[in-house]
């Protein structure tokens, strides 16, 4: 890494050069920034993972990936691709707001996607790829193994924690990324600045902790707020006045009505009822034990509620726990609160995890025989995120897939 003596070294050598020098090993001029108290851009700690990955790497890498699994190995075709992410994203409940756009043509590498997408709808794109094309590619294909690849490097740099040894494996997970990027693509596709930035990030770990704390995915997502406003407004006489109150007024609701906190839950439609009404034995035992309940008790159930921004509903799975090294996922059945209380829990349908399928990069995972349920809150899950199901033949099998959001520990 460029030291502070190093850095004042280029920049004499930069003013002392000819004009026609534009740049001494990248630095092309003094920056400002540097007159900040204590600051200095050598030894910035902190780079946005949604702009280096989301908005530069992913749909760099897509494109490159698509353009030859389409174009040269001719494995399906651009209308069978779009045709089946309309399909798949048919079929699931998380992330179906980011769904991505349908792929107007395929450029060759280097250039992107066409038409450009949202950085959520790239991250999006990313993780379910491989459930969507997997069946249709094989299993050795270099290019698909470089879509895999890029699919747990952005699962690594999106985990909420981090360990010791797991920045030292992501430290050579992007060693290799980059050198399986350079071998198919480095003839026709130069390296861009983000994947130099790649090289940093586990440093950055070690000093900042996680990336995701770094992300400016949610200060971005702000601008839609605004955004909508000005389709619904059609009033340009004083935008910017109108788009103020407006905001003032949505700052003065999130408040009073504490959506604003991530603890905060708000539940839509709900039921009272009797446990022995709704009910079979085991989970009747089961709520009575964890609740301190009798059968005859009432308890408010729904099918559907929103923790801060997450929205959480009946057929989300969930990360429960590690068993035998394999992660143990379950099924929402309902969501239940005793009355007179604010503490909601959620009673999950457990499931059996088969293994992880790397083709797919997805765990398959089926139901429990007989039947087993957990009761927990929210801050008992391991993660906090729901989990993405979808069906998919597989080995002339008709299975279940889970797809973690990033990658858990």
């Amino acid at each position: 890494m460029r030291s502070r003596v190093e850095y004042n070294k280029d920049i004499a050598k930069l003013n002392s050069t000819k004009e026609s020098v534009c740049h001494v090993r990248g630095v092309k001029c003094y920056c400002e920034l540097n007159n900040i108290e204590n600051f200095l851009v050598t030894e910035n700690y902190s780079l946005d993972v949604m702009h280096i990955f989301l908005e530069g790497i992913v749909p760099l890498e897509i494109g490159c990936v698509l353009f030859n699994l389409v174009c040269a190995e001719k494995y399906f075709t651009l209308d069978e691709l779009n045709a089946q992410v309309t399909e798949f994203w048919g079929m699931i409940s998380v992330d179906r707001k980011n769904k991505p756009p349908h792929i107007n043509r395929l450029m060759p590498p280097g250039a992107g996607l066409n038409p450009s997408m949202k950085a959520t709808q790239s991250w999006a794109l990313l993780k379910y790829l491989p459930g969507i094309i997997g069946d249709r590619v094989p299993v050795d294909d270099k290019f698909y193994r470089l879509l895999l690849h890029l699919s747990e490097l952005v699962d690594l740099a999106f985990a909420p924690r981090f360990t010791v040894g797991l920045v030292a494996y992501m430290k050579e997970c992007i060693k290799d990324h980059l050198t399986m990027f350079v071998d198919l693509f480095g003839n026709t596709v130069s390296l861009k600045p983000k994947h130099h930035l790649l090289v940093y990030l586990p440093s950055i770990i070690l000093k900042n902790g996680p990336l995701v704390g770094m992300s400016c995915l949610k200060y971005e997502l702000k601008n839609s707020f605004f955004k909508r406003r000005c389709h619904v407004v059609c009033n340009f006489s004083n935008i910017c006045k109108t788009l103020a109150y407006r905001h003032q007024h949505y700052s003065l609701y999130s408040i009073l009505s504490n959506s604003h906190e991530r603890d905060c839950i708000i539940v839509g439609k709900t039921s009272c009822m009797s446990m022995s009404s709704v009910l079979h034995g085991s989970v009747t035992d089961l709520l009575c034990g964890s609740l301190q309940l009798n059968p005859q008790d009432e308890i408010i159930v729904a099918d559907r509620l929103t923790r801060g921004t997450m929205d959480c509903r009946k057929g989300h799975y969930y990360v429960v726990d590690i068993v035998n090294d394999e992660l143990a996922f379950g099924e929402v059945d309902c969501f239940v609160c005793r009355r007179n209380s604010a503490t909601w829990h959620i009673l999950l349908r457990m499931s059996e995890t088969i293994g992880h399928v790397a083709h797919l990069h997805s765990y398959a995972v089926r139901e429990r025989i007989p039947m087993t349920y957990h009761l927990l809150t929210f801050s008992e899950l391991l993660d906090y995120h729901p989990v993405c199901s979808y069906r998919k033949r597989h080995q002339n099998n008709d299975v279940k897939f889970v797809r973690l959001p990033h990658f858990v520990f």
